[in-house]
């Protein structure tokens, strides 16, 4: 379980920043919050092209204006942030418990990179943290990718990652921004 948890936690941050720069980007923790605690679970189904997030109602994406995302969640985060090497600005991520979101500054404000969903109380096109992998593929067919614990789909530029342990049971899922 912890080996998934830390390939899940390196694939994200991979997604999000990257090692370009020489002065030291080491996240610092600017304010906390408590975890917050397993809420109700929205129904959804895996439709084509709609690889999005579903928690209490509310829908995310990558690419999504964050701050309306993170307003509509409320403020029971952890929240880091760091210089980006990636995009001029701070790369930010709110940390929920159940699921993280991580954010890149632009011009036109601040937008979702990468959601990881780590527990089962978010809906994640239909699927959950505790689903078989087997259920997935059955479900949005042949991955585009399959690798040792896990497979990831892409469609309309996101890239929807099933991280699995050795029972191929879904312990992380990820979504982010496809190159």
């Amino acid at each position: 379980m912890k080996r998934e948890q830390v390939i899940a936690s390196v694939l994200a941050m991979s997604l999000v920043t990257c090692a370009c720069q020489a002065e030291d980007t080491t996240p610092e923790l600017v304010s906390g919050g408590t975890q917050a605690s397993a809420m109700e679970e929205t129904e959804g189904t895996a439709e084509a092209g709609s690889f999005l997030v579903e928690y209490q109602g509310i829908a995310i994406t990558p690419g999504d204006e964050a701050q309306e995302k993170i307003a509509a969640l409320g403020d029971d985060y952890d929240y880091y942030e760091g210089a980006s090497c990636a995009y001029v600005g701070m790369d930010k991520t709110y940390d929920y418990g159940y699921m993280t979101i991580y954010t890149y500054e632009a011009d036109e404000g601040e937008f979702v990179s990468v959601i990881e969903v780590k527990d089962d109380t978010v809906n994640c096109n239909g699927f959950n943290v505790g689903c078989s992998v087997d259920d997935v593929t059955k479900d949005l067919g042949e991955p585009d990718s399959t690798y040792e614990g896990g497979v990831s789909y892409t469609r309309d530029g996101i890239n929807l990652q099933f991280v699995t342990n050795a029972d191929g049971i879904v312990t992380t899922i990820m979504y982010g921004e496809a190159e």
